[in-house]
């Protein structure tokens, strides 16, 4: 999960600001922590609603952009569910 959510980007910025190893390594630890919290916390509903407001706190981002890229992975994995 965190290998497709992050990795492009993380390696992205390392190579573009020069980030320490040291320092992606803390990143990708971090990254992988709270992606098992979120897989942890997704077979608990309770928790699950509880993690969704937490994750909304004062969030302004802009909405999410369907891309290329984005739904050529998205058929792909239609296809493998078959649906």
């Amino acid at each position: 999960m965190v290998n497709y959510l992050f990795r492009e980007i993380i390696e992205d910025a390392h190579a573009k600001y020069n980030i320490s190893q040291d320092d992606m390594e803390e990143m990708c630890r971090i990254a992988v922590n709270r992606a098992a919290l979120f897989l942890d916390v997704q077979t608990h509903p309770e928790l699950y609603d509880a993690f969704v407001l937490y994750g909304i706190v004062d969030l302004e981002w802009d909405a999410p952009t369907v891309t290329e890229d984005t739904e050529k992975t998205l058929n792909s994995l239609r296809e493998i569910a078959s649906i």
